[in-house]
């Protein structure tokens, strides 16, 4: 299950009407096991009955009442899961966690308001009912909703629009972190909050379900062609074509064909000492598109030098020192660099 980022919004000023009348004789809400459904019908209200050994404390349970509830409810509805990579490694436990901090944050938003509340002598508590108005407090989200709606379909949009197939896999990339992070959270929440309202961000819920297959399709058109003027037997070139194939990216033995090509450069920082030769070489890797403009770069370098006194074994373990660290290091460099093309 995909984590939610968490999401502070300013409170915003919400008129509230609150009835914080407090009686002896059970309301109405509370003379039947249904009476909170009954008197607040799911339909119109998000209401939940709070309880405590005074009215502030059960007014306070009310609240936290109505934050478990429409986590549990985003927890189960299926309807609300968007068709998006999630992230890997986190815990159930620590995406709960995330997912309540971030729906009690968004439920200060809105007046939550309060039923007659009564001392229960049987119970030995007081009890009330905590209720947020569904349509009332959509007119609040909404706009928060749109924001980010917009502001994805941009990205997703420019995505569409670019020509250089290495380019627009990164642009579908920004595309699908921005629905992870900024908008899904609040499509789950606006689900449970106001299910019909929400319903009128399909185009953008069918946008975040396309992301996948564009992402695959542009890495597949992205072929590239390595060009590795300076190595030893190929070993630099056959260490980043293996790391691009590992990311996914074909890689093509027609220059002409390939849509974008790599350039590695090896700077083989050769030093003849008395003791020997050492080699600490560093490589620049470089990927242009048919323009010419570069869209990806990044440098890695050998861990430590490498030295031996027969030159040619010192050259070798210097590239083979290189190719072991461009196998370690290039997935994250690429995942560093790449939001900047």
């Amino acid at each position: 299950m995909r984590s939610i980022t968490i999401v502070l919004l300013p409170v915003l000023i919400f008129s509230s009407c609150a009835s914080t009348g407090m009686v002896t004789a059970p309301p109405a809400w509370a003379k039947t096991t249904n009476g909170v459904a009954t008197v607040y019908p799911r339909a119109q209200y998000i209401a939940q009955k709070g309880r405590g050994p005074d009215l502030a404390a059960a007014q306070n349970d009310g609240i936290a009442q109505i934050s478990r509830w429409i986590t549990s409810q985003i927890e189960t509805s299926q309807s609300s899961r968007l068709s998006i990579t999630g992230r890997n490694g986190e815990t159930d436990e620590s995406r709960q966690t995330t997912e309540e901090t971030f729906v009690s944050s968004q439920t200060t938003l809105f007046a939550v308001r309060y039923a007659d509340s009564w001392y229960n002598k049987g119970e030995g508590q007081w009890e009330t009912v905590a209720y947020i108005d569904r349509k009332e407090a959509w007119t609040i989200y909404e706009p928060q909703v749109r924001q980010r709606a917009d502001a994805f379909t941009k990205l997703f949009g420019a995505a569409e629009a670019e020509g250089e197939p290495f380019r627009q896999f990164f642009q579908y990339q920004r595309a699908q972190g921005y629905a992870e992070q900024e908008l899904d959270p609040y499509f789950r929440f606006a689900g449970i909050l106001y299910p019909q309202g929400a319903r009128d961000f399909a185009e953008a819920r069918d946008l975040i379900a396309a992301i996948p297959q564009r992402i695959d399709r542009s890495r597949a058109n992205a072929g590239i062609f390595v060009d590795c003027p300076v190595d030893l037997d190929g070993i630099a070139a056959a260490a980043v074509t293996g790391a691009l194939s590992a990311e996914g990216f074909p890689v093509s033995r027609n220059r002409l064909a390939a849509s974008a090509v790599c350039t590695v450069a090896v700077d083989e920082g050769r030093q003849t000492l008395p003791a020997g030769t050492f080699y600490t070489p560093t490589v620049s890797i470089t990927i242009s598109g048919k323009s010419g403009d570069p869209l990806f770069s990044c440098a890695i370098s050998a861990p430590e030098r490498s030295g031996a006194v027969n030159p040619d074994l010192a050259k070798r373990r210097g590239y083979t020192a290189l190719a072991g660290e461009i196998k370690k290091s290039f997935h994250g460099e690429f995942i560093a660099n790449s939001g900047n093309y």
